[in-house]
């Protein structure tokens, strides 16, 4: 037998959309645990979960499965490199932001990152202020009144 009110669940079990949290989530992908470890305790500050994958395939794997809010990238890393995890990540996630995190700083860089979809992008090395200012910035999240 038919029933309407069956109906009404089904956008909710085929939704594609973040999953509600009380935190927002970030998503670091870069192949050096040391930059991974630091990176993750340095933004932990701000109120933020974090994850982190050491390959592109599987930071795009989980951004796909987790729909972060922020993906930090590193663009040098063996096999798909930044650029392409970024273009895959910003079209297979909405509203995600993404910062490239790299030695690259060359203006050529930057601008292959953000032609690829990047919104913003640090150079390494980088200070722990300017990191999560850039974090503060892309997720919204109010300036430090300290600094």
């Amino acid at each position: 037998m038919f029933e309407p009110r069956r109906l009404r669940a089904l956008p909710m079990i085929f939704s594609r959309s973040a999953p509600k949290r009380e935190k927002p989530l970030v998503l670091h992908i870069d192949d050096e645990a040391d930059i991974l470890g630091f990176v993750a305790l340095a933004i932990r500050e701000l109120g933020v979960d974090v994850l982190s994958a050491s390959t592109a395939a599987e930071g795009i794997k989980k951004a796909e499965r987790e729909k972060p809010d922020l993906v930090l990238l590193d663009i040098m890393m063996p096999g798909t490199d930044g650029y392409d995890a970024c273009r895959v990540i910003k079209q297979r996630v909405a509203g995600v932001k993404v910062l490239m995190m790299t030695a690259l700083a060359q203006m050529k860089d930057v601008e292959k990152a953000l032609a690829q979809g990047a919104d913003g992008y640090i150079t390494k090395p980088f200070s722990l202020q300017k990191l999560r200012e850039k974090v503060r910035e892309a997720l919204g999240l109010p300036a430090d009144p300290q600094a």
